[in-house]
């Protein structure tokens, strides 16, 4: 299977290189959310039909995924968000913008930690050698922004990480996931900084960086403290102490 699937490959790598080897596609479950639908497949027929056998696809998603009841699921597709009727099928959609992000969601009433991620095919659109390496092709974006390829595909591999370490009961902090996403999605940021000439005269001159956040962007204790006095900071609080209680359980189970 994985010899004909350039994307299963590009899995099994980034499993192992995020798990230090102890994860591969042989005993990690992969699901498709639209199994036995083919992109061939779906192109046949009336869109009619083609929105019947989706949805029946979707229903033996749904199956495969309370029989397995995992403790982790990481998401990497964004296509059902708004065109599939089942439920799971649509809550388990992701995106670039959301990527290496945690959340809980209750799939057939138990409580999983969702991890955001996206499919491969975004960062680049490439032709293979027979090895399985990767040939870039020149008509698309990705080829001629090789620095957002580079770093959209980081970005997924974040996402790999996060989801090895949320299955060990841990959280990734800090700005290395805002930096990474908004470069990923934007490239490099324009900054306007002083600076000073050898007479001492300040004016002003444009730096670009891959820093879009750093320690100096972070709001001010006063200012948390009247965040803290919304409904806006409760909801966030419940939701963080949620996901905190969750991962604490996931540990406790490998245990």
């Amino acid at each position: 299977m994985v010899a004909k699937s350039y994307t299963l490959k590009w899995i099994d790598k980034i499993l192992q290189r995020s798990s230090q080897g102890v994860r591969t596609w042989e005993n990690t479950r992969i699901f498709d959310i639209r199994p036995f639908r083919n992109a061939k497949w779906r192109e046949e027929g009336d869109s009619y039909s083609r929105e019947r056998f989706d949805e029946m696809a979707y229903d033996t998603f749904e199956e495969m995924i309370r029989l397995a009841k995992p403790d982790i699921v990481l998401v990497c597709q964004c296509e059902t968000s708004k065109t599939a009727k089942n439920k799971l099928a649509t809550a388990l959609s992701s995106s670039v913008t959301s990527a290496g992000t945690l959340s809980v969601l209750e799939i057939l009433g138990r409580k999983t930690i969702i991890v955001n991620g996206f499919h491969p095919s975004y960062f680049t659109r490439q032709l293979w050698t027979k090895d399985g390496d990767a040939v870039a092709d020149e008509r698309e974006p990705s080829c001629r922004w090789p620095d957002l390829s580079v770093l959209s595909e980081g970005l997924l591999e974040f996402a790999f990480l996060a989801a090895v370490n949320a299955a060990a009961g841990r959280k990734i902090s800090g700005f290395g996931q805002t930096n990474l996403s908004s470069c990923a999605l934007h490239g490099p940021v324009a900054k306007i900084e002083p600076v000073h000439n050898a007479n001492g005269e300040q004016s002003t001159s444009v730096r670009l960086t891959y820093e879009w956040v750093s320690e100096a962007d972070i709001a001010s204790p006063k200012f948390i403290e009247l965040l803290k006095q919304t409904p806006f900071w409760g909801e966030m609080d419940r939701k963080m102490l949620e996901l905190a209680d969750l991962l604490h359980q996931v540990t406790l189970r490998k245990k």
